[in-house]
Protein backbone atom coordinates (compact mmCIF):
# COMPACT_ATOMS: atom_id res chain seq x y z
CA UNK A 1 0.00 0.00 0.00
CA UNK A 2 2.22 2.98 -0.51
CA UNK A 3 1.61 5.17 3.01
CA UNK A 4 0.44 3.19 5.57
CA UNK A 5 -1.79 5.55 8.06
CA UNK A 6 -1.77 4.35 11.79
CA UNK A 7 -4.54 5.84 13.98
CA UNK A 8 -2.87 5.05 16.95
CA UNK A 9 -5.32 5.64 20.41
CA UNK A 10 -2.59 6.66 23.02
CA UNK A 11 -5.00 7.14 25.53
CA UNK A 12 -8.30 5.66 26.09
CA UNK A 13 -10.40 6.94 23.74
CA UNK A 14 -7.97 9.48 22.31
CA UNK A 15 -8.23 9.68 18.50
CA UNK A 16 -4.89 10.05 16.61
CA UNK A 17 -3.46 8.57 13.77
CA UNK A 18 -0.51 7.09 12.65
CA UNK A 19 0.99 6.64 8.95
CA UNK A 20 3.49 4.18 8.55
CA UNK A 21 5.86 4.13 5.13
CA UNK A 22 7.06 0.80 5.73
CA UNK A 23 3.79 0.06 3.95
CA UNK A 24 4.17 2.17 1.27
CA UNK A 25 5.19 -0.16 -1.36
CA UNK A 26 6.44 -2.61 0.56
CA UNK A 27 2.60 -2.33 1.63
CA UNK A 28 2.07 -1.56 -1.77
CA UNK A 29 -1.23 -1.24 -2.12
CA UNK A 30 -1.74 0.17 -5.32
CA UNK A 31 -4.51 1.99 -6.76
CA UNK A 32 -5.94 3.45 -9.86
CA UNK A 33 -5.49 6.71 -10.12
CA UNK A 34 -9.41 7.55 -11.61
CA UNK A 35 -11.28 9.47 -8.68
CA UNK A 36 -15.14 8.02 -7.90
CA UNK A 37 -17.90 9.81 -8.22
CA UNK A 38 -20.36 10.21 -5.31
CA UNK A 39 -21.87 7.07 -5.86
CA UNK A 40 -18.93 5.20 -6.18
CA UNK A 41 -18.31 4.83 -9.87
CA UNK A 42 -15.72 5.74 -12.12
CA UNK A 43 -17.04 9.15 -13.50
CA UNK A 44 -16.89 7.01 -16.96
CA UNK A 45 -19.37 4.59 -15.27
CA UNK A 46 -20.15 1.36 -17.98
CA UNK A 47 -18.39 3.81 -20.29
CA UNK A 48 -15.28 3.27 -18.80
CA UNK A 49 -15.78 -0.02 -18.71
CA UNK A 50 -16.21 -0.60 -22.43
CA UNK A 51 -13.48 2.23 -22.70
CA UNK A 52 -10.60 -0.63 -21.08
CA UNK A 53 -12.09 -3.89 -22.18
CA UNK A 54 -9.89 -4.71 -24.32
CA UNK A 55 -7.42 -3.79 -21.51
CA UNK A 56 -8.63 -5.76 -19.11
CA UNK A 57 -8.53 -8.77 -21.60
CA UNK A 58 -4.76 -8.59 -21.46
CA UNK A 59 -4.37 -8.11 -18.05
CA UNK A 60 -3.06 -11.07 -15.74
CA UNK A 61 -5.05 -11.47 -12.70
CA UNK A 62 -1.62 -12.35 -11.05
CA UNK A 63 1.16 -9.56 -11.90
CA UNK A 64 4.24 -10.07 -11.08
CA UNK A 65 5.66 -7.43 -8.35
CA UNK A 66 8.70 -9.36 -7.33
CA UNK A 67 10.64 -6.00 -8.32
CA UNK A 68 9.77 -4.31 -5.30
CA UNK A 69 12.67 -4.68 -3.03
CA UNK A 70 12.49 -2.91 0.09
CA UNK A 71 14.19 -2.86 3.22
CA UNK A 72 11.36 -2.50 5.37
CA UNK A 73 10.70 -6.40 3.94
CA UNK A 74 13.39 -6.92 6.23
CA UNK A 75 11.52 -6.39 9.24
CA UNK A 76 10.56 -8.56 11.78
CA UNK A 77 6.48 -9.47 13.36
CA UNK A 78 5.22 -11.94 15.67
CA UNK A 79 4.41 -15.15 15.05
CA UNK A 80 0.94 -14.98 16.54
CA UNK A 81 -0.63 -11.86 14.92
CA UNK A 82 -4.21 -12.13 14.73
CA UNK A 83 -5.96 -12.95 11.29
CA UNK A 84 -8.10 -10.63 10.01
CA UNK A 85 -11.55 -9.89 7.62
CA UNK A 86 -10.51 -8.15 4.43
CA UNK A 87 -13.54 -6.76 3.73
CA UNK A 88 -14.52 -5.20 -0.23
CA UNK A 89 -16.95 -3.51 -1.25
CA UNK A 90 -18.32 -2.68 -5.12
CA UNK A 91 -20.70 -1.83 -7.36
CA UNK A 92 -20.31 -2.56 -11.11
CA UNK A 93 -16.30 -2.80 -11.01
CA UNK A 94 -14.56 -4.53 -13.75
CA UNK A 95 -14.38 -8.19 -13.96
CA UNK A 96 -10.39 -8.23 -14.14
CA UNK A 97 -9.95 -5.33 -11.72
CA UNK A 98 -11.93 -7.14 -8.84
CA UNK A 99 -10.22 -10.31 -9.76
CA UNK A 100 -6.92 -8.68 -9.43
CA UNK A 101 -7.85 -6.71 -5.99
CA UNK A 102 -9.19 -10.40 -4.33
CA UNK A 103 -6.18 -12.43 -5.55
CA UNK A 104 -3.46 -9.70 -4.67
CA UNK A 105 -4.98 -10.37 -1.11
CA UNK A 106 -4.93 -14.04 -1.31
CA UNK A 107 -1.43 -14.62 -3.13
CA UNK A 108 0.38 -11.70 -1.44
CA UNK A 109 -0.51 -12.73 2.05
CA UNK A 110 0.28 -15.46 4.66
CA UNK A 111 -2.38 -17.79 4.25
CA UNK A 112 -3.17 -18.13 8.22
CA UNK A 113 -3.60 -14.30 8.85
CA UNK A 114 -6.50 -14.04 5.58
CA UNK A 115 -9.56 -15.31 7.37
CA UNK A 116 -12.10 -14.60 4.76
CA UNK A 117 -12.28 -12.64 2.20
CA UNK A 118 -15.98 -10.82 2.36
CA UNK A 119 -16.83 -9.39 -1.31
CA UNK A 120 -20.12 -6.95 -0.62
CA UNK A 121 -22.02 -6.75 -3.93
CA UNK A 122 -23.96 -2.84 -3.28
CA UNK A 123 -26.99 -4.15 -6.21
CA UNK A 124 -24.60 -3.96 -9.13
CA UNK A 125 -26.61 -4.81 -12.13
CA UNK A 126 -23.77 -6.02 -14.56
CA UNK A 127 -24.03 -9.54 -16.02
CA UNK A 128 -20.52 -10.89 -15.23
CA UNK A 129 -21.22 -9.49 -11.75
CA UNK A 130 -23.86 -12.27 -10.91
CA UNK A 131 -23.49 -15.39 -11.65
CA UNK A 132 -19.86 -15.58 -13.42
CA UNK A 133 -18.67 -14.31 -10.38
CA UNK A 134 -19.82 -16.88 -7.61
CA UNK A 135 -18.88 -19.36 -10.24
CA UNK A 136 -15.36 -18.28 -10.31
CA UNK A 137 -14.62 -18.03 -6.33
CA UNK A 138 -17.07 -21.58 -5.99
CA UNK A 139 -13.44 -23.16 -5.12
CA UNK A 140 -12.09 -20.31 -3.55
CA UNK A 141 -13.55 -21.09 0.33
CA UNK A 142 -12.27 -18.50 2.23
CA UNK A 143 -13.92 -15.58 -0.73
CA UNK A 144 -17.63 -15.09 0.28
CA UNK A 145 -19.95 -12.57 -1.75
CA UNK A 146 -23.08 -11.04 0.01
CA UNK A 147 -25.49 -8.80 -2.12
CA UNK A 148 -27.35 -5.94 -1.12
CA UNK A 149 -30.74 -6.46 -1.78
CA UNK A 150 -31.37 -2.42 -2.75
CA UNK A 151 -28.36 0.00 -3.50
CA UNK A 152 -27.35 0.59 -0.07
CA UNK A 153 -24.00 3.13 -0.55
CA UNK A 154 -20.40 2.25 0.41
CA UNK A 155 -21.35 3.00 4.18
CA UNK A 156 -23.53 0.58 5.15
CA UNK A 157 -22.17 -2.14 2.62
CA UNK A 158 -19.36 -1.69 4.62
CA UNK A 159 -21.03 -2.57 7.70
CA UNK A 160 -22.59 -5.18 5.95
CA UNK A 161 -19.80 -6.57 5.80
CA UNK A 162 -18.39 -6.29 9.50
CA UNK A 163 -21.82 -7.87 10.83
CA UNK A 164 -20.87 -11.20 9.11
CA UNK A 165 -16.98 -11.05 9.54
CA UNK A 166 -15.37 -13.78 11.94
CA UNK A 167 -11.87 -12.43 12.05
CA UNK A 168 -10.84 -10.38 15.36
CA UNK A 169 -9.29 -7.52 12.37
CA UNK A 170 -11.39 -6.10 10.19
CA UNK A 171 -9.49 -4.71 6.93
CA UNK A 172 -11.53 -2.62 4.41
CA UNK A 173 -10.09 -2.05 0.95
CA UNK A 174 -11.31 -0.69 -2.12
CA UNK A 175 -12.59 -3.10 -5.20
CA UNK A 176 -10.00 -1.78 -7.49
CA UNK A 177 -6.70 -2.14 -6.14
CA UNK A 178 -3.75 -4.14 -5.14
CA UNK A 179 -1.45 -5.16 -2.56
CA UNK A 180 2.54 -6.00 -2.91
CA UNK A 181 4.20 -8.52 -0.33
CA UNK A 182 4.47 -7.73 2.98
CA UNK A 183 1.32 -5.30 3.03
CA UNK A 184 -0.49 -7.03 5.42
CA UNK A 185 1.79 -8.07 8.59
CA UNK A 186 2.29 -4.41 9.42
CA UNK A 187 -1.02 -2.93 9.76
CA UNK A 188 -1.72 -6.32 12.15
CA UNK A 189 1.10 -5.72 14.06
CA UNK A 190 0.41 -2.99 15.11
CA UNK A 191 -3.20 -3.99 16.53
CA UNK A 192 -1.45 -6.18 17.91
CA UNK A 193 0.45 -3.67 19.91
CA UNK A 194 -2.40 -1.52 20.84
CA UNK A 195 -6.13 -3.10 20.32
CA UNK A 196 -6.93 0.92 19.72
CA UNK A 197 -4.80 1.42 16.93
CA UNK A 198 -6.47 1.97 13.11
CA UNK A 199 -4.36 1.54 10.82
CA UNK A 200 -3.99 3.04 7.43
CA UNK A 201 -1.64 2.64 4.46
CA UNK A 202 -0.32 4.79 2.15
CA UNK A 203 -1.16 4.13 -1.04
CA UNK A 204 0.93 3.98 -4.63
CA UNK A 205 -0.47 4.87 -8.14
CA UNK A 206 -1.74 2.58 -10.85
CA UNK A 207 -2.43 4.63 -13.86
CA UNK A 208 -5.91 4.86 -14.70
CA UNK A 209 -5.08 4.71 -18.69
CA UNK A 210 -2.35 1.49 -18.66
CA UNK A 211 -2.50 0.37 -15.49
CA UNK A 212 1.42 0.78 -14.86
CA UNK A 213 2.75 0.91 -11.28
CA UNK A 214 4.43 3.94 -10.30
CA UNK A 215 6.03 3.06 -7.17
CA UNK A 216 7.54 6.23 -4.86
CA UNK A 217 9.85 6.55 -2.06
CA UNK A 218 8.64 7.00 1.37
CA UNK A 219 10.58 9.64 2.98
CA UNK A 220 8.02 12.28 3.35
CA UNK A 221 4.58 10.60 4.39
CA UNK A 222 1.48 12.99 4.11
CA UNK A 223 -0.59 13.43 7.56
CA UNK A 224 -4.27 13.75 7.25
CA UNK A 225 -6.13 16.53 8.48
CA UNK A 226 -9.04 18.82 7.86
CA UNK A 227 -10.65 22.72 7.19
CA UNK A 228 -13.97 24.35 8.98
CA UNK A 229 -15.71 23.00 6.46
CA UNK A 230 -14.96 19.33 7.91
CA UNK A 231 -13.56 18.67 4.53
CA UNK A 232 -10.53 16.19 4.85
CA UNK A 233 -7.28 17.48 3.43
CA UNK A 234 -3.62 16.28 3.31
CA UNK A 235 -0.94 18.28 4.68
CA UNK A 236 2.93 17.77 5.17
CA UNK A 237 4.13 16.05 7.98
CA UNK A 238 4.81 17.70 11.70
CA UNK A 239 7.99 18.77 12.57
CA UNK A 240 7.14 16.86 15.89
CA UNK A 241 6.84 13.75 13.72
CA UNK A 242 10.12 14.29 11.83
CA UNK A 243 11.70 14.06 15.45
CA UNK A 244 10.12 11.36 16.66
CA UNK A 245 10.89 9.06 14.06
CA UNK A 246 14.30 7.08 13.62
CA UNK A 247 13.66 5.81 10.10
CA UNK A 248 12.51 6.72 6.69
CA UNK A 249 9.65 3.55 7.40
CA UNK A 250 8.53 4.50 11.05
CA UNK A 251 4.46 4.80 11.46
CA UNK A 252 3.17 8.30 11.60
CA UNK A 253 1.12 9.99 13.73
CA UNK A 254 -1.93 11.65 11.67
CA UNK A 255 -5.06 13.61 13.19
CA UNK A 256 -7.34 11.97 10.99
CA UNK A 257 -7.76 9.34 8.31
CA UNK A 258 -8.50 9.41 4.32
CA UNK A 259 -10.66 6.37 5.05
CA UNK A 260 -10.79 4.19 2.22
CA UNK A 261 -7.89 1.58 3.08
CA UNK A 262 -7.48 0.84 7.02
CA UNK A 263 -7.70 -1.81 9.39
CA UNK A 264 -9.15 -1.92 12.72
CA UNK A 265 -9.76 -4.18 15.98
CA UNK A 266 -13.19 -5.42 15.54
CA UNK A 267 -14.42 -4.83 19.11
CA UNK A 268 -12.72 -1.72 18.71
CA UNK A 269 -14.79 -0.44 16.09
CA UNK A 270 -18.04 -1.62 17.34
CA UNK A 271 -17.52 -0.03 20.91
CA UNK A 272 -16.89 3.06 19.02
CA UNK A 273 -20.40 2.67 17.59
CA UNK A 274 -19.29 1.55 14.08
CA UNK A 275 -20.21 3.99 11.33
CA UNK A 276 -23.66 6.21 11.27
CA UNK A 277 -25.69 4.17 9.04
CA UNK A 278 -27.34 7.42 8.13
CA UNK A 279 -24.54 8.04 5.66
CA UNK A 280 -25.92 7.38 2.21
CA UNK A 281 -22.52 8.05 0.78
CA UNK A 282 -18.78 8.23 1.33
CA UNK A 283 -17.45 11.42 2.39
CA UNK A 284 -17.41 12.28 6.10
CA UNK A 285 -17.71 8.81 7.60
CA UNK A 286 -14.00 9.17 8.23
CA UNK A 287 -13.45 12.38 9.79
CA UNK A 288 -16.63 11.01 12.27
CA UNK A 289 -14.53 7.96 12.85
CA UNK A 290 -10.98 9.89 13.25
CA UNK A 291 -13.13 12.07 16.38
CA UNK A 292 -16.51 10.55 16.35
CA UNK A 293 -17.76 13.84 15.45
CA UNK A 294 -22.09 14.29 15.17
CA UNK A 295 -23.86 14.36 11.69
CA UNK A 296 -27.02 13.39 11.21
CA UNK A 297 -29.51 12.41 13.71
CA UNK A 298 -27.26 13.22 16.76
CA UNK A 299 -29.15 11.59 19.50
CA UNK A 300 -27.19 8.01 19.32
CA UNK A 301 -24.07 9.68 19.03
CA UNK A 302 -24.76 11.68 22.01
CA UNK A 303 -25.04 8.88 23.90
CA UNK A 304 -21.89 6.99 22.70
CA UNK A 305 -20.37 9.83 23.53
CA UNK A 306 -21.41 10.05 26.97
CA UNK A 307 -20.84 6.15 27.39
CA UNK A 308 -17.36 6.24 26.14
CA UNK A 309 -16.76 9.30 28.48
CA UNK A 310 -15.21 11.37 25.25
CA UNK A 311 -12.83 14.20 25.85
CA UNK A 312 -13.76 17.60 24.38
CA UNK A 313 -12.86 18.77 21.18
CA UNK A 314 -10.44 21.60 22.42
CA UNK A 315 -8.58 18.81 23.79
CA UNK A 316 -8.46 16.46 20.57
CA UNK A 317 -7.33 20.37 19.00
CA UNK A 318 -4.74 21.05 21.83
CA UNK A 319 -3.41 17.38 21.62
CA UNK A 320 -3.80 15.83 17.99
CA UNK A 321 -4.30 18.56 15.99
CA UNK A 322 -2.54 21.54 17.36
CA UNK A 323 -1.46 22.79 13.87
CA UNK A 324 -4.60 23.42 12.94
CA UNK A 325 -5.84 27.50 12.64
CA UNK A 326 -8.78 27.81 15.02
CA UNK A 327 -10.65 30.96 13.47
CA UNK A 328 -11.35 32.00 17.27
CA UNK A 329 -7.70 32.68 18.24
CA UNK A 330 -7.58 34.99 15.36
CA UNK A 331 -5.80 38.20 16.80
CA UNK A 332 -8.78 40.39 14.20
CA UNK A 333 -10.36 40.12 10.78
CA UNK A 334 -11.48 41.70 7.81
CA UNK A 335 -14.38 40.53 5.60
CA UNK A 336 -12.62 38.02 3.88
CA UNK A 337 -9.55 37.53 6.00
CA UNK A 338 -8.38 36.38 9.69
CA UNK A 339 -5.16 38.02 10.79
CA UNK A 340 -3.20 34.82 12.97
CA UNK A 341 -1.93 34.75 16.20
CA UNK A 342 1.28 34.03 14.16
CA UNK A 343 1.51 37.45 12.00
CA UNK A 344 -0.25 35.26 9.04
CA UNK A 345 -3.01 37.41 6.89
CA UNK A 346 -5.03 33.75 6.00
CA UNK A 347 -8.33 32.28 4.65
CA UNK A 348 -8.38 28.40 4.78
CA UNK A 349 -5.16 27.12 4.32
CA UNK A 350 -4.01 30.37 1.98
CA UNK A 351 -1.76 32.98 2.89
CA UNK A 352 -0.57 36.16 1.73
CA UNK A 353 2.75 36.20 0.85
CA UNK A 354 5.92 38.58 -0.44
CA UNK A 355 9.17 37.75 -1.59
CA UNK A 356 10.07 40.91 -3.51
CA UNK A 357 7.39 40.89 -6.73
CA UNK A 358 3.91 41.05 -6.18
CA UNK A 359 1.59 40.04 -3.25
CA UNK A 360 0.66 36.46 -3.85
CA UNK A 361 -1.26 33.56 -2.16
CA UNK A 362 0.19 30.46 -1.15
CA UNK A 363 -0.59 27.85 1.21
CA UNK A 364 0.44 28.47 4.63
CA UNK A 365 3.56 27.14 6.00
CA UNK A 366 3.78 28.22 9.22
CA UNK A 367 7.26 29.70 9.00
CA UNK A 368 7.16 33.22 8.86
CA UNK A 369 9.16 34.95 6.74
CA UNK A 370 7.38 35.89 3.55
CA UNK A 371 4.20 35.54 5.00
CA UNK A 372 4.34 36.96 8.47
CA UNK A 373 3.15 40.77 8.85
CA UNK A 374 2.87 43.19 11.82
CA UNK A 375 -0.05 45.14 12.22
CA UNK A 376 -0.47 48.57 14.20
CA UNK A 377 -3.49 49.31 15.59
CA UNK A 378 -2.34 53.08 16.47
CA UNK A 379 -1.08 53.81 12.69
CA UNK A 380 -2.98 50.82 11.04
CA UNK A 381 -0.37 50.19 8.83
CA UNK A 382 0.52 46.06 8.24
CA UNK A 383 3.85 46.06 7.67
CA UNK A 384 6.07 42.81 6.11
CA UNK A 385 8.22 41.36 9.15
CA UNK A 386 11.33 40.59 6.78
CA UNK A 387 11.09 43.79 4.28
CA UNK A 388 10.28 45.85 6.94
CA UNK A 389 7.60 47.35 3.93
CA UNK A 390 4.42 48.68 4.10
CA UNK A 391 1.25 47.23 2.52
CA UNK A 392 -0.47 49.75 0.16
CA UNK A 393 -3.63 50.04 -1.85
CA UNK A 394 -2.83 50.21 -5.94
CA UNK A 395 -4.19 53.61 -7.02
CA UNK A 396 -7.03 51.43 -9.25
CA UNK A 397 -7.33 49.93 -5.94
CA UNK A 398 -7.50 46.21 -7.90
CA UNK A 399 -4.96 44.88 -5.86
CA UNK A 400 -2.07 45.55 -3.00
CA UNK A 401 1.41 47.25 -3.52
CA UNK A 402 4.55 46.67 -1.09
CA UNK A 403 6.42 50.33 -0.63
CA UNK A 404 8.22 51.94 1.72
CA UNK A 405 6.46 53.00 4.97
CA UNK A 406 5.40 56.37 4.01
CA UNK A 407 1.70 57.34 6.41
CA UNK A 408 0.02 57.24 2.96
CA UNK A 409 -3.33 57.12 3.02
CA UNK A 410 -3.20 53.88 0.64
CA UNK A 411 -1.07 52.36 3.65
CA UNK A 412 -3.67 52.77 6.04
CA UNK A 413 -5.94 49.59 7.06
CA UNK A 414 -8.55 48.47 9.94
CA UNK A 415 -8.44 44.95 11.02
CA UNK A 416 -11.67 44.52 12.78
CA UNK A 417 -11.74 43.37 16.09
CA UNK A 418 -8.22 43.26 16.91
CA UNK A 419 -7.10 41.78 19.79
CA UNK A 420 -3.71 41.84 21.06
CA UNK A 421 -4.07 40.42 24.11
CA UNK A 422 -5.07 36.79 22.77
CA UNK A 423 -1.10 36.86 22.25
CA UNK A 424 -0.73 37.27 25.97
CA UNK A 425 -3.80 34.72 26.66
CA UNK A 426 -1.45 32.84 24.61
CA UNK A 427 1.53 32.97 25.66
CA UNK A 428 0.15 32.38 29.57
Amino acid sequence: MGKKYERGMRERNSTGTELDPRNERRLGMRRRGKRKNKEGHGRGGWKDVQKYSKLFKTLTIHPDLSSLKLLCQEEKYDDDLPPTSVIICFHNEAWSVLLRTVHSVLDRSPPHLIEEVILVDDFSDLPHLGRPLEDYFLHQPKVKIIRARRREGLIRARLMGAAVAKAPILTYLDSHCECALGWLEPLLQRIANNWTTVVCPVIDVIDDETFEYHFRESGEVNVGGFDWNLQFSWHAMPEREHKRRNHTWDPVWSPTMAGGLFSINKKFFERLGTYDSGFDIWGGENLELSFKGEFGDVTSRKELRKRLQCKSFDWYLKNVYPELYIPGEALGQGEYWMFSKEGEIKRDEACLDYSGGDVILYPCHGAGGNQQWIYDPNLHTIQQASSRKCMELSPDKQSVLMNPCSGSPRQKWLVQNYDPTKLEKLAS
